[in-house]
């Protein structure tokens, strides 16, 4: 369902930085190993220090993010994770590296490996939200749903409004049975992103589960007016309506859903 919240949320947000145009503390220290005053000898040049010569050539040979990704797009992966790899040594603290990498080894089947990438991520920088949401993601995905739930909290704790790890705690709560307390994570999630369909969807489908049957075709009915062609919410809506025997409004919803889709089973069997 939720990578219906995720997957199908997915629903990755994420700002880019701007980086003023100012010397800053990491470039002051690659003046100072480039010219090193050697006392009453005068300076030293680059030239004549081989070691940072060589960490010179290392730095302008380094791939750039945008590059890493253009290689994981064309489907080069295992270039991509090279080059990535190299990129996140020279950067260890950059967390949109450190993404690209993890999902560079999730596509190569290798999650583990991308799990232990974020690790170490929340290792460097425990308070980084979006490290503890992308491990929580990937441990989702591999069934480990207390695992899951503990990396959701740790990112909500650091920031309360971090709607997508609302929403993806939802989804792991109401696999473990906990359905009041996933209500409550959708519930909040949607406070923050009050027309993401999605949210909207699960937070539907678990009132269906809940047998809160009115709430239910509430929330499949708005989210229609968000979004008139969602499929599915005809789907489900018109199976309700078909529990309640309110027959011609079901009708009405299968027709609909089947306009949209002829080949959804759903509808089939609902009529």
């Amino acid at each position: 369902m939720l990578d219906s919240c995720v997957s199908s949320i997915v629903i990755s947000f994420r700002q880019l930085s701007v980086k003023q145009a100012t010397v800053s503390d990491g470039s002051k220290s690659r003046f100072s190993r480039l010219f090193k005053w050697g006392g009453s000898s005068g300076p030293a040049t680059e030239a004549s220090d081989p070691a940072a010569r060589e960490s010179t050539a290392s730095e302008n040979l380094s791939p750039s993010l945008e590059q890493v990704r253009a290689l994981k797009q064309q489907g080069q992966l295992v270039e991509a994770l090279a080059a990535g790899r190299r990129l996140l040594t020279l950067r260890p603290d950059d967390i949109d590296v450190a993404v690209l990498v993890a999902e560079v080894l999730v596509a190569q089947g290798q999650r583990d490996a991308a799990v232990a990438i974020y690790s170490a991520q929340i290792e460097r920088a425990p308070d980084r939200a979006l490290a503890w949401y992308k491990r929580g993601n990937l441990l989702k995905d591999a069934g480990n749903s207390q695992e899951a739930v503990a990396d959701y909290d740790r990112a909500i704790a650091i920031d309360p409004n971090y709607a997508y790890a609302l929403c993806n705690r939802g989804v792991v709560l109401a696999r473990l049975g906990r359905l009041d307390a996933a209500l409550e994570s959708y519930d909040r999630a949607i406070a923050i992103i009050p027309g993401d369909v999605i949210a909207l969807f699960a937070r539907a489908d678990l009132l269906r589960e809940l047998k809160r049957t009115e709430e239910a075709l509430a929330a499949y009915s708005h989210i229609l007016t968000i979004q008139p062609d969602h499929l599915q919410s005809y789907c489900n809506r018109g199976v309700l309506l078909t529990e309640l025997e309110r027959h011609v409004e079901a009708r009405a919803d299968f027709d609909r859903a089947l306009d949209l889709n002829s080949n959804v089973p759903d509808v089939y069997f609902g009529r």
